[in-house]
């Protein structure tokens, strides 16, 4: 879902879809994660781009006790003329404990690799749950038709 390096290039974050769970990992560029967290996609905490504006974006965040690891990735749309070159991608995570900012940590410039194609949303609607945007945001049981 996102890879990037952070830290000019000495750390390394992956999250990405391991069957049905999603995996945060980050550590060295080279060797084992420090940190990896494993949560079901049912219980993630994934917020998908809210359709406006002129960034394309989503979070996604994992609890590991009283901490909270929030992944931000995202593009921006370009508008006018030479609206076909793709924009640059950004990444970055905010680390949280107990509702109190631990760190602020922006992907290197030019290291995002992100593919908004529908990853955790696909993932999470297969489980049998919709997305309930606007005023609620949050994800629930799909309506039975």
């Amino acid at each position: 879902m996102i890879s990037c390096t952070l830290r000019g290039g000495t750390k390394h974050r992956q999250v990405c879809l391991n069957g049905s769970d999603a995996v945060n990992k980050y550590g060295p560029t080279s060797g084992a994660p420090e940190l990896e967290i494993t949560t079901p996609v049912g219980t993630l905490d994934y917020l998908p781009r809210p359709g406006v504006g002129c960034d394309i974006w989503e979070t996604v965040t994992f609890a590991n006790g009283a901490f909270r690891y929030e992944v931000v990735s995202g593009s921006s749309r370009p508008f006018g003329e030479g609206d076909a070159v793709p924009s640059p991608t950004y990444g970055s995570i905010h680390i949280t404990r107990d509702d109190g900012v631990i760190a602020d940590l922006t992907c290197d410039a030019d290291s995002v690799e992100w593919g908004y194609c529908g990853g955790f949303f696909d993932a999470k609607t297969a489980l049998g749950l919709c997305w309930e945007g606007h005023p609620t945001k949050a994800w629930g049981p799909c309506p039975s038709e």
